[in-house]
């Protein structure tokens, strides 16, 4: 598949390497990659803006002000009155931004009544009315948590009750991370420049980010090739086509096989085969215990339904993988094994031999993950898609996750060393490749952590990749097609819909 660049997640490292090896190896100079950010911000504020109404722009002292004084002088020439605030004075500007500050003040000489400077920082209460701010403080570099004056103007930003747009990235949130250092602003728009930075992705990002809108600097795709993890959006994932191979019968039109269930937890299975079955497939199979059958013969119309073992069996135990073995191997499919099995040790060591000898594709999921944990060597193979939430990550990665960016490394390297992908629920879901690629949401999925959606979830990936056979869409359209099913739900009822509202 090929991404657009708008949708790749820089580093701070990353984002200013390019810049560096844009001025140094093609000669354009940071000045004009300047100009052209304010510029481009300029005109997406611009749009926004009705007769009249003011602009309060803060500047701090590196290049995140030299764009906001960029930014300024453009509105300022449209006729849109801009009052510039510099938060440490202009002593210590960067070199760029200091020779922006001597052409805006020179614009100004020329009698241009729309710029009104604060060379120093003025006492907050008696600034003028303002309609529109826009958070040109620190941009990408800053690590620690901000000091004064810095924190001041920051509560005075979010305080304020106007609209707010952010330069480059929120000042005070961490590029690489997404958390906040000790105080952040709070925006309704980030105008990424080159580069879309991670941290809006992570942790806190998402909440403080407000909409993204990615700003186009020209850099040549060659200097972002190191940039590995994407958002993921409709923009990209709706444009992979997908070719179905002309059918004679049910069979020919993708399978998928389920191995799920035990007493107590058959609603799982019930969710994962009916939202496999939504996808179109030709045929979705549910593989139990002869002890559930009854159940799953009362809930599932339209799947079939294989049982293994006695009547008075009920979970899975390893005598059973034969059986299920020469069933699926009759007609090729996608296996998904895991949602409501339990963790009864019998039918643990069922799925690691299941999973060891199987050599289809195949998505692990819920309690087969645990069982997996155990012995995580026989994962490596390369079709296979684990889908382990927060705690059943921790069970596979015997190392310490603190924040999203500890669980996005861990994820990467997993995958890597047992060449898999790994869909990480959570917040955000990080979806991790065999080749070091990773892929990100960039919408709350804090509205799916609720019981059922895993196993929705699990049945669209494995009927999406029976059908397209390319696991990295078959996860990125299931999250996107969840995410748009909620949508559509809540456009009609107040509540947050129930599960199955989504298959």
């Amino acid at each position: 598949m090929i991404i657009p660049s708008e949708f790749q997640l820089a580093t701070s490292a990353q984002a200013k390497s390019i810049d560096k090896e844009t001025i140094q190896t093609l000669g354009i100079s940071g000045r004009m990659l300047m100009e052209v950010a304010g510029a481009k911000a300029a005109a997406i504020i611009q749009k926004q803006i009705k007769p009249g109404e003011k602009v309060l722009v803060f500047c701090g002292k590196g290049n995140n002000a030299g764009d906001g004084l960029v930014t300024a002088r453009y509105l300022s020439q449209n006729r849109i009155a801009c009052t510039v605030v510099f938060a440490d004075g202009i002593e210590k500007l960067s070199p760029d931004a200091l020779v922006n500050y001597n052409i805006l003040k020179d614009v100004k000489k020329q009698s241009e009544p729309y710029i009104t400077l604060h060379e120093d920082l003025p006492d907050l209460d008696f600034l003028p009315s303002t309609d529109l701010i826009i958070d040109a403080l620190l941009g990408t570099g800053i690590k620690n948590e901000v000091r004064p004056p810095y924190d001041h103007i920051i509560d005075y930003i979010n305080s304020s009750g106007k609209k707010v747009y952010a330069l480059d990235i929120p000042t005070g949130l961490h590029t690489d991370k997404g958390s906040i250092l000790g105080k952040c602003v709070r925006a309704n728009y980030t105008l990424c420049f080159g580069t879309q930075k991670i941290g809006c992705y992570m942790e806190n990002g998402p909440a403080v980010s407000g909409e993204r809108i990615y700003c186009d600097l020209g850099f040549p795709r060659h200097l972002m090739s190191d940039i590995i993890r994407y958002a993921i959006t409709p923009d990209w994932v709706d444009s992979v086509e997908i070719s179905r191979k002309p059918s004679r019968h049910k069979y020919e039109a993708g399978n998928v096989y389920i191995i799920a269930g035990s007493p107590g937890l058959c609603g799982a299975a019930v969710m994962a085969a009916k939202s496999a079955w939504a996808e179109g497939l030709g045929s979705v199979s549910m593989i139990c215990t002869r002890g559930l059958l009854s159940i799953f013969e009362t809930h599932l119309i339209h799947q079939t339904k294989y049982a293994v073992g006695s009547k008075e069996e009920t979970v899975f135990k390893p005598g059973h993988t034969d059986e299920i073995l020469r069933l699926i191997n009759r007609r090729e499919g996608t296996v998904i094994i895991g949602p409501g099995l339990g963790r009864n040790e019998e039918t643990a060591k069922f799925v690691r031999q299941f999973i060891g000898n199987y050599q289809g594709k195949i998505v692990i999921d819920a309690d087969a993950i645990w069982a997996v944990s155990q012995d995580p060597n026989i994962l490596n193979k390369a079709n296979v898609i684990i889908t382990p939430h927060p705690g059943e990550l921790n069970s596979l990665i015997d190392k310490g996750i603190e924040n999203s960016q500890d669980r996005m490394l861990a994820v990467e390297e997993y995958c890597q060393v047992y060449q898999i992908h790994m869909l990480s629920k959570g917040l955000p879901n990080f979806l991790g490749t065999p080749d070091g690629q990773s892929y990100l949401t960039q919408y709350d999925s804090t509205i799916f952590a609720r019981t059922g959606y895993g196993d929705i979830l699990t049945g669209k990936i494995a009927a999406l990749w029976e059908l397209s056979n390319d696991p990295v869409y078959s996860c990125t359209k299931a999250l996107l097609d969840g995410k748009s099913k909620y949508d559509e739900h809540t456009k009609h009822y107040a509540t947050i819909p129930e599960p199955l509202n989504l298959i």
